[in-house]
């Protein structure tokens, strides 16, 4: 057999070889930096459920000291939306369920309040992505 020929098909093997490998590397990081993007975009949209759950208690709050009978409501942000309901009256306390909606994610929480508005109880009921 031909020496120069043998070198060259050595070559030709160590280069794919090479490349296999470097595709492969790039693959993996490229794979790793959309799992990090998309558990980033999952994080953010629990987070700006919690606070828009937060403000919800907070809007509640205020309804609730000016008019008692408040049946609840929903109100519309930028960043989503915040739904009160007021299920249970009963023994000086009243059930709220607040729910916070954003483009990727839902949450939900039961929160008792009593005669003044002070938290007795915060419960998370519901989250999803």
């Amino acid at each position: 057999m031909d020496k120069g020929r043998t070198q060259r098909g050595a070559v030709l093997m160590i280069t794919l070889v090479f490349f296999t490998l470097a595709f492969l590397l790039i693959g993996g990081l490229l794979t790793s930096v959309l799992v990090h993007e998309r558990t980033l975009a999952l994080h953010r949209g629990h987070v700006q459920c919690v606070y828009l759950v937060d403000s919800g208690l907070a809007w509640a709050r205020l309804h609730l000291a000016q008019d008692p009978d408040w049946p609840g409501g929903v109100m519309e942000v930028p960043l989503g939306a915040i739904e009160v309901e007021i299920s249970v009256q009963a023994s000086g306390r009243r059930e709220l369920f607040i729910r916070g909606r954003t483009e990727s994610a839902k949450s939900q929480v039961r929160v008792w309040l009593d005669e003044e508005g002070r938290v007795l109880l915060w419960q998370e009921v519901a989250a999803s992505h």
